[in-house]
């Protein structure tokens, strides 16, 4: 008994005697280089905000590979390059439901048969595909991803 009393008093004498790392206090390290912010592991929202802020000057066409996008940059891309070759819409990150209607109509003399490869197919892409390519080979009805209960009667 007395041996486990004395282990614990000297364990409280060395906890006690321990001293934890000095931490620095945010404002102490305010001084960082502000490239930088986007390389640290605890960025915060306002860091990203001030990021943005800080470096208005960049180039434009380096606003999706930012990490700190936002809605609004995205928007902004989409108009600041709007000169963009348009069969590039569908390789776009922030593409929008509008460019999807845009690529659409811009592209209309694209191969038919290219239409079920695209992103952005809807259901009138479909019905005119079907439509077009009515000599399509009848076994291959069951292959067709736009199958519908006329073609399988």
């Amino acid at each position: 008994m007395r041996t486990a009393l004395s282990a614990l008093a000297v364990l409280l004498t060395l906890a006690s005697s321990a001293r934890a790392a000095p931490v620095a206090a945010p404002s102490e390290v305010e001084e960082r280089d502000a490239s930088a912010v986007l390389n640290t592991r605890f960025v915060t929202y306002e860091d990203g905000i001030n990021k943005r802020d800080e470096v208005e000057e960049r180039d434009p066409t380096a606003v999706l590979n930012s990490r700190f996008i936002t809605y609004e940059d995205a928007i902004n891309k989409r108009d600041d390059v709007e000169e963009r070759d348009a069969s590039a819409v569908l390789n776009t990150r922030f593409i929008t439901y509008e460019d999807a209607i845009s690529k659409r109509d811009e592209v209309e003399e694209r191969d038919p048969s290219a239409v079920l490869n695209s992103r952005f197919i809807t259901y009138e892409d479909s019905v005119s595909k079907r439509d077009e390519v009515e000599e399509r080979d009848p076994s291959a009805v069951l292959n067709s991803c736009f199958i519908t209960y006329e073609d399988t009667a």
